[in-house]
């Protein structure tokens, strides 16, 4: 099993909420369980300072990229904000650890 990882921008459609304290409360429940994530090592999340925009870097395990890909999507279709519609996933980018592609380049000039 290969380990694929995925950068991806994340909106928040804060007109999903009915008001800012709703939308704040569901954010706190979605804090919560990223945290767990953070803390375990999952992932990586950077929150905009000014945008309701968060960028995510997760590791997915999958025999091929596809299978991997469609982890993704499934786990963060079990997020609460997903689930509540606020999720916009506005990009998804496969992408690798710099030191992968320099030992890379140093093999292949080898």
């Amino acid at each position: 099993m290969a380990a694929f990882t995925y950068f991806y921008k994340v909106r928040i459609d804060v007109t999903k909420s009915s008001s800012g304290e709703e939308l704040l409360s569901k954010w706190h429940e979605e804090a919560q369980a990223a945290l767990g994530a953070i803390d375990a090592g999952i992932i990586q999340i950077w929150k905009d300072a000014a945008d309701a925009v968060v960028y995510v870097i997760a590791t997915f395990d999958g025999a091929t990229a596809v299978e991997a890909h469609g982890t993704a999507l499934a786990t963060f279709g079990t997020l609460p904000m997903f689930q509540s519609g606020h999720i916009i996933i506005e990009e998804a980018r496969s992408v690798l650890d710099y030191k992968e592609w320099a030992a890379y380049l140093a093999n292949r000039n080898s």
